[in-house]
């Protein structure tokens, strides 16, 4: 650095060094971060709505969506799984041990005409018992209710129940 060099002098708001602005503030310094986590939380929000942003992995099969109306409690006594008892409508009802399955129907509290869309016999507790499928109020659903053989006598009703959206 020299000692003997000319020094120029720039006058107030001339030259291109700086300009005369204020340093922003804690408070605008906090209001721009806040915008930008909020933005950056809706973005993460809606992302996790959504179904991830792309199509399912080749081989893996896409989950159905489910509103909230087929969101109910299921028995965790239920002996077969949602899929299996889908699949009972496919094929005509099993009603294996169940002595009077109209009677069994009127004890359910559900309509006479009721129809049993899909049956099978099953075991709960180590005991024989038979898992009804049958229409619900909503046409986008079933119930399926699991009894016992002598349904009527034995005054038990359902031993277990769960509703779940049609395929």
């Amino acid at each position: 650095m020299q000692r003997n060099a000319p020094h120029r002098v720039v006058p107030p708001g001339g030259g291109h060094h700086r300009q005369n602005r204020p340093a922003l503030g804690w408070r605008q310094v906090a209001a721009v971060t806040g915008a930008l986590a909020a933005v950056l939380g809706l973005g993460i929000g809606l992302y996790a709505v959504s179904d991830g942003g792309g199509a399912a992995e080749p081989g893996t099969a896409r989950v159905p969506e489910t509103s909230a109306r087929h969101l109910t409690a299921r028995s965790p006594s239920m002996p077969l799984t949602d899929p299996q008892i889908l699949a009972l409508l496919r094929r005509p009802p099993d009603l294996g041990p169940l002595v009077d399955p109209q009677a069994c129907l009127n004890s359910l509290n559900d309509l006479p005409e009721t129809r049993i869309l899909g049956a099978a016999p099953v075991s709960m507790s180590a005991r024989p018992a038979v898992l009804l499928v049958l229409p619900a109020q909503d046409p986008s659903a079933v119930i399926a209710v699991v009894v016992a053989p002598d349904c009527p006598v034995a005054g038990t009703g359902a031993l277990a129940r769960t509703e779940l959206a049609r395929p």
